[in-house]
Parts: structure tokens; C-alpha cells; sequence
């Protein structure tokens, strides 16, 4: 349903779901219908917060205004792994437990609606390691809103094939089988979840340091792929075995 259903320059304060009540309750007898004839079909609506995910299943990861934040704070250093982790971790709890998440790549550099770029090593290491914690990840070409063509930039299209690669082996996962390590190493964001080749944590270094990281022996990913064994470059971003 390709539709975020209200008008985005809306006054401030108001929620998109203010203008559209019929519409969402019309999303919602559609999705009952479609779950009666298939229990396992999902419904996919293009969604802007809290509010407007109850009629979804799998949800659109673009709260614009905090994802503007993040990439800001990220880039200048304010923000560390162990707090977008926490961030995330209150975003996911807000969810109903067995929601999907989709990513699109235009939301990991790109603040669409102000059309601007917002780029760099450490926004890669932050998307990758959302790829592993959401269900689903689209390559969006771009085009609209004056919004660069990807892959575009030197190394982009190897980074997305084997980040997809490795997204694919491991499946899809809920927000509710996300769990964030709030007890590591500050500048890491650390994570456990379930994966069709077993448990797995993800590992991200949103810093300019060599961290300490104990991966162990089995590598699914790693965005560095010459990185040692015991510790994360700056930047990268490592999926192994539980």
C-alpha cells in the first residue's frame, strides 16, 4: 500500500493518522480479509511512526525526523553505539513484538524530503547493521525528489551485494527477536537475534577507534573482511555465531 496516508506537511504536531482515519480503518479491514484467505501472506503499507503501525505488518523504518537525528549525531561523534542501541531498542519495544521491519537504502544516507545527502563510512556501518536487525532490505534507485541514483559511488554496488548476500542467508527476523547488549563496550552496537543458520550477534563500531570485540571463530559478515579477529576497525560492522 504505497500510501503513508495523510499529508506529510501537515501542521506541526499533528500525526499524519489525524487526517486519514478512514483511510486506516479501510487498511485494516483489508488486511483481516487478506489474512482470512492467507495466514501467511504480509501486508506491506508505507509507514511514518508509532500510530500508523497497527495496520501494517511489515513497517517502513523511515521516522524521518528521528533517523535525521541519528545520522547527524553520528557523523559528529555525540552519539555512541551503546545509546543507539537503547534508542532502537525503545523503538522496537513501541512495536508490536512480531513486526517486520523494512529498510530502504535511500533512508540510511539520504534525508528524502529535505533532499539531502547526509553521507559517510560510519552511515554504511549504521544501515548494516540495520539490514541485520530488520526483515526485509530494498535497493531504492532514486530518481524522485532529487534523490542520488544508487549504487553510484565507488564500492557501493560490491557493499550491497554481500550485504545482501548475507542478509539472505540469515532470513528474516521480528522486532520482538531483537535483543540489544546494553553491557558492552559503548562505542559498539551489539545485538542478538534468531536466524535460520542459528543464534547470531551483530556488531557494529560507530566509532573512530580499534575496539575489542570478542567474535569468535564463526564469521557470517564482515563489512572490513581482512579485519582481526579480536577486534573491530573503525567503521565495521561483524555477524557471527552466538
Amino acid at each position: 500500500v504505497m500510501h503513508r496516508a495523510g499529508n506529510w506537511f501537515s501542521p506541526a504536531g499533528l500525526q499524519p493518522r489525524a487526517h486519514s482515519a478512514a483511510l486506516f480503518t479501510l487498511l485494516a479491514e483489508m488486511r483481516a480479509a487478506m489474512r482470512a484467505a492467507n495466514p501467511d501472506a504480509a501486508f506491506l503499507a508505507e509507514c511514518f511512526g508509532p500510530e500508523q503501525v497497527p495496520v501494517s505488518d511489515l513497517v517502513g523504518f523511515q521516522w524521518i525526523g528521528w533517523l535525521d537525528w541519528c545520522l547527524h549525531h553520528l557523523r559528529d561523534g555525540a552519539l555512541d553505539g551503546r545509546t543507539l542501541a537503547l534508542l532502537l531498542r525503545d523503538h522496537f519495544d513501541s512495536l508490536a513484538p512480531d513486526t517486520l521491519l523494512a529498510l530502504y537504502t535511500h533512508t540510511h544516507d539520504t534525508v528524502a524530503f529535505q533532499k539531502r545527502d547526509i553521507d559517510g563510512p560510519v552511515i554504511d556501518a549504521f544501515f548494516a547493521a540495520l539490514c541485520f536487525l530488520g526483515s526485509a532490505v530494498m535497493t531504492f534507485g532514486g530518481g524522485s525528489w532529487d534523490m542520488r541514483r544508487r549504487p553510484d559511488a565507488a564500492g557501493e554496488a560490491a557493499f550491497f551485494k554481500t550485504l545482501y548476500a548475507a542478509k539472505h542467508h540469515l532470513g528474516g527476523v521480528a522486532v520482538g527477536e531483537v535483543e540489544f547488549d546494553l553491557s558492552a563496550d559503548a562505542r559498539l552496537l551489539v545485538a542478538r537475534r534468531p536466524s535460520r543458520l542459528g543464534e547470531v550477534l551483530v556488531f557494529a563500531n560507530l566509532s573512530p577507534d580499534l575496539v575489542p570485540a570478542a567474535l569468535g571463530a564463526g564469521v557470517i559478515y564482515r563489512r572490513h573482511v581482512n579485519g582481526p579477529a579480536d577486534r573491530l576497525a573503525p567503521h565495521d560492522v561483524a555477524v557471527v555465531f552466538a
